[in-house]
């Protein structure tokens, strides 16, 4: 959403089940998150995401500066 012409963020989540004759069953769950800052023709962002499940568990983390032409 943006909510300005100054700044916007979006959220995101989800979760996943996964069934198979072959293999275990899993399920996991994510979220993520976005934000980014306008000043003038810069763009500062930042990003999240954080996921869950049988295998796999991680936080991740990003900041950004961008230049809009």
């Amino acid at each position: 959403r943006e909510s300005s012409e100054r700044w916007r963020f979006e959220l995101e989540g989800g979760d996943q089940r996964f069934d198979s004759i072959l293999g275990a069953r899993s399920k996991s769950w994510f979220a993520s998150g976005n934000a980014d800052l306008f000043v003038g023709r810069f763009v500062l962002g930042f990003r999240a995401t954080r996921y869950r499940g049988n295998d796999q568990n991680y936080d991740q983390f990003r900041t950004g500066l961008d230049f809009r032409f």
